[in-house]
């Protein structure tokens, strides 16, 4: 009787911790379906911004969406030319028309 007892009591504590990674699985997993679904809306958002700000501009400048992850280097170059120009060191002509693609 007695190994059938620690028997029992071994199933019961392998089902507790098998539930208890369940849990921890299923609030990993929730969280990272969460993350996504932001990140999805953000980008949706940004997509439509930029359509509404070409559309507002009949068309008189094309604008692009520009990942960071993807285009590292472009991005960067972006990145200075606009920091330059907010800082004044090298500011844009009135007449300039940059394309950002």
């Amino acid at each position: 009787q007695n190994l059938a007892s620690q028997l029992l009591f071994e199933c019961l504590g392998e089902y507790e911790k098998a539930q208890l990674r369940a849990v921890r699985r299923s609030t990993h997993l929730s969280a990272s379906v969460d993350g996504q679904l932001t990140e999805t809306v953000t980008s949706m958002l940004w997509t439509q911004f930029l359509l509404r700000v070409e559309d507002e501009l009949h068309g008189a400048l094309a604008l692009e969406d520009l990942d960071p992850a993807k285009r590292r280097e472009d991005f960067l170059q972006l990145r200075q030319l606009c920091q330059d120009a907010i800082a004044g060191a090298n500011p844009l002509p009135v007449d300039a028309a940059p394309t950002v693609r």
